[in-house]
């Protein structure tokens, strides 16, 4: 009996901070720019191809990956020439490695400080998401200490977008696209659509939902808010069958080494192990809105406070 292989697919990797100092409660998010560094140069030495979230689409859709063969300047002397990363003997393409598309949640000051740094260096690409309500204050949807975390501001921000960074919608308020109702989520998904656009002067076509989970009713809002994919958590790679309204990622943690990480990119799951994932997915979200499960910062919201802008502390 055959056993279904595995789709070729892309790693959405999830990170939230990378920085040096933190909270208890987020020291789990939060990963240190030292191994950052290790992590992108991992990738890059396993020859991935780094994309924005942006273009994980497009790359499902156009299925096997080669790099393409590079061109060499005319006065380049082939025979003394080595081959170089991604090429075989005389220059000829070969497989690319994992293809990988970074993410980052929050749009946290250290965003900045920690993780843009580190991408320059590395001329990699990434896309942070950014919830609009507190750009330029702190994460006041968060509880204790967390709540008084620095966020980008709207310079910050416009700064990491000049330089290529995409940058998305992680929703107005942080809500939850799981447990709220599906015309809030959209309301809410248009607004931070529209201050995005209208602060960084691009268009912004990629969402994340805020604490990672989503209904399909949800999903189709965010898709009426005017965006072409959007990200949720299932520690699994996108295929090509994935909605790209509800695209898969992968939790990066501070204790994820560079050669776990490397695993993590290249892992392809049967098809058998990702129906079992989204059954799993389908508990979650019965125990999220129906016995709270979870965070208690992932609450509901109002449509009053969305027209005032509450930040609720």
């Amino acid at each position: 009996m055959s056993v279904p292989s595995a789709p070729p697919g892309v790693a959405i990797l999830m990170y939230h901070s990378v920085g040096r100092s933190t909270t208890a409660w987020s020291r789990r998010f939060t990963v240190d720019p030292g191994l950052f560094d290790e992590h992108i140069a991992a990738l890059i030495d396993a020859r991935a191809r780094l994309v924005t979230v942006r273009e994980v689409p497009g790359l499902l859709s156009a299925g096997p990956i080669e790099r393409p063969r590079e061109r060499r300047a005319a006065a380049d002397d082939e025979a003394s020439l080595e081959p170089r990363a991604g090429e075989g003997a005389a220059g000829q393409a070969v497989a690319a490695g994992p293809a990988v598309a970074i993410s980052i949640d929050d749009g946290l000051a250290d965003a900045a400080t920690g993780a843009a740094p580190v991408l320059a260096a590395h001329g990699a690409p990434a896309t942070l998401f950014v919830p609009t309500a507190y750009v330029g204050r702190s994460a006041a949807w968060m509880s204790g200490g967390d709540a008084d975390r620095p966020m980008l501001s709207w310079g910050a921000l416009g700064e990491l977008a000049a330089v290529g960074m995409e940058i998305g919608s992680h929703g107005h308020l942080h809500l939850a696209a799981d447990i709220n109702e599906p015309e809030l989520v959209r309301e809410d998904a248009i607004r931070s659509r529209a201050e995005l656009e209208e602060h960084l002067g691009r268009t912004v076509s990629s969402y994340a939902y805020p604490f990672g989970y989503c209904t399909r009713d949800a999903a189709n809002a965010v898709g009426d808010a005017g965006f072409s994919q959007a990200c949720a958590v299932m520690e699994l790679p996108a295929v090509a069958d994935d909605d790209p309204l509800i695209l898969p990622r992968i939790y990066v943690s501070p204790q994820t080494t560079p050669e776990m990480l490397l695993r993590l990119v290249q892992r392809r799951p049967a098809r058998t192990l990702r129906q079992w994932a989204l059954v799993k997915q389908q508990v979650w979200h019965a125990g999220r809105r129906w016995a709270e499960w979870g965070p208690p910062e992932a609450r509901r919201g109002s449509h009053a406070q969305l027209a005032a802008n509450d930040l609720g502390a």
